[in-house]
């Protein structure tokens, strides 16, 4: 019987130990995460036009701007981020979900994002191109610009747009 006692308590003990252990893990995990409310400007690396892509859909970006949370984690410039497409019956919208933080991607929850500025659209490029060739008597014409829409019945982000979350 004594055998028995000695080996439900070692069972107890290994049970109260993996239980600290888990919390102490999913704390250190929070405290990498950025406080709620801190502002993060990401530049997309690929398009995305929800006409096409399904919802859930990732893409890559690169964080534009240092950040530092308030709770004292510093979210470095170019660092990778991960944005995701999510459908709400009719309503699309981005939301950043991932952010590299020292090296390690940390799950982010943020709200929808914000068109922070276009990408250069082809008609700014054309127009700078025209300038030059008008002198010769030749015109080039411009595609129709490219929108940046990041919320609503479609989105649609042209490369190099920067959205904020």
């Amino acid at each position: 019987m004594r055998q028995t006692k000695v080996s439900v308590s070692l069972g107890f003990l290994f049970l109260a130990m993996a239980l600290v252990a888990s919390t102490d893990f999913t704390q250190a995990l929070d405290a990498q995460a950025p406080a709620a409310g801190t502002t993060v400007a990401v530049k997309m690396l690929v398009a995305v036009n929800s006409g096409s892509d399904p919802a859930g859909k990732q893409y890559r970006a690169s964080v534009t701007k240092a950040v530092t949370a308030g709770n004292g984690i510093a979210i470095a410039e170019g660092s990778a981020a991960i944005v995701t497409l999510t459908n709400a019956g009719s309503h699309y919208t981005m939301q950043l979900v991932s952010v590299t933080i020292n090296g390690e991607p940390v799950a982010v929850t943020s709200g929808s994002a914000s068109v922070l500025a276009a990408a250069q659209t082809a008609g700014n490029a054309v127009g700078s191109v025209n300038s030059v060739l008008g002198r010769f008597g030749r015109r080039v014409n411009a595609p129709a610009e490219a929108l940046a829409i990041a919320t609503g019945q479609r989105v649609l982000l042209p490369s190099g747009t920067t959205l904020s979350f």
